[in-house]
Parts: C-alpha cells; structure tokens; sequence
C-alpha cells in the first residue's frame, strides 16, 4: 500500500532516529515519549505539505488525506468491505461516499441504489451466518 518513495523515506527516518521509540512511530515530544504526536503536528505536517505541492490556496487537511486515500483504493480495485476495514468504519455504508467520490456512482438515486445494494447485501449476510 506504500509508494516505493514513502517507504524509502520511512526507512530513512527510521534508521535516522537515534532513540527507536518503542510505542509510537511519530512520538510526541514528552519527555518519555509515550504519547503519540498532537494534532497539531499533524495538521501542520499537512499544510506545510500542501504549500510545498502548490496547493496552499486549497482546504487541504489530514481528512482530506484519508478521502483521497479511500478513493484511490476504490478506483484501484479494493472491494468496499476492504475499504470499510481500513478506514474503521462501523457501517458499511459510511463507505459507501467513496463510490460517489470516485465517480463510480453519480448523483443522489444512484447513492440510493448502491446503499439498497448494500443494505442487501448486509442482510443476506446476517442470515447465512444465522443459518450456520
């Protein structure tokens, strides 16, 4: 699911360190490091990335990050219970936004039609786990 370039720069920053942390990856500046990095760190991160990109007249957040990560998954091929489990919705029909985002389903009756797809699918589900 990583780009070979994030990769690479995570190996970096890992053999970088000269403390390994033990809980969290991006630790947060306490002194025992403990507690994972605030969101205010990651919100800057993200600005600053967008600023670097030439997107800074653009709403970019770390929310957006994960929109775009859903939809490239989706338009790559990832099922929806996939993408449901991933992003730690609880219905799948949270995800089902992302069909919509894609492209893959446009305009209010076809959303309608892709949750009634699920909902159906959820059901016939339930029942043969019952049958069991």
């Amino acid at each position: 699911m990583l780009s070979p370039k994030l990769l690479q720069e995570l190996r970096n920053y890992w053999r970088g360190l000269r403390r390994k942390p033990t809980v969290w990856l991006f630790p947060g500046t306490d002194a025992i490091r403990r507690s994972a990095s605030t969101t205010k760190v990651l919100w800057t991160a993200c600005k600053n990335a967008a600023e670097r990109a030439g997107l800074e007249h653009r709403h970019i957040h770390p929310h957006t990050l994960r929109h775009c990560f859903a939809t490239h998954l989706l338009e790559a091929g990832a099922d929806l219970r996939t993408i449901q489990m991933l992003l730690g919705h609880r219905d799948l029909e949270e995800t089902t936004i992302y069909l919509h985002l894609s492209g893959g389903i446009s305009g209010p009756s076809s959303r309608k039609a892709a949750q009634e797809t699920v909902h159906s699918l959820m059901k016939r589900s339930f029942s043969w786990r019952m049958a069991r």
